[in-house]
């Protein structure tokens, strides 16, 4: 969202997963209004996993906090503002796939504000 560039997200997105899809449009949206997200920092605070069908698929569960972000047009002008920090409990199902591993779901859930 900070650079506009999703080469290395679509890289490692399974043609299914719906969150890798929404976000990619997201920044299609940003890049078609000349705008940029600043700040929106996050950070993982706990993690683990669980094998699912061995060395195919694993459930990822993770605890992130995104620092305060807004959004600014070409000019610097801000045009959205997500002032509060938050947590998020993140799913995510990571699946080895043509012979390469992708994220293939990802679901999340506000923690606190």
């Amino acid at each position: 969202m900070q650079t506009n560039d999703v080469a290395d997200f679509a890289a490692l997105s399974h043609p299914d997963c719906a969150f890798c899809s929404s976000t990619q449009a997201d920044v299609a949206g940003q890049v078609e209004r000349r705008e940029h997200t600043v700040g929106g920092g996050i950070g993982v605070t706990a993690a683990r996993g669980t094998e699912v069908v061995p060395g195919r698929h694993f459930a990822i569960y993770l605890t992130i906090d995104e620092a305060p972000s807004h959004s600014e047009n070409e000019f610097g002008m801000r045009v959205d503002d997500n002032p509060d920090a938050q947590t998020f409990a993140v799913e995510m199902a990571v699946v080895f796939d043509d012979d390469r591993w992708l994220v293939r779901a990802v679901s999340s859930e506000a923690t606190s504000a």
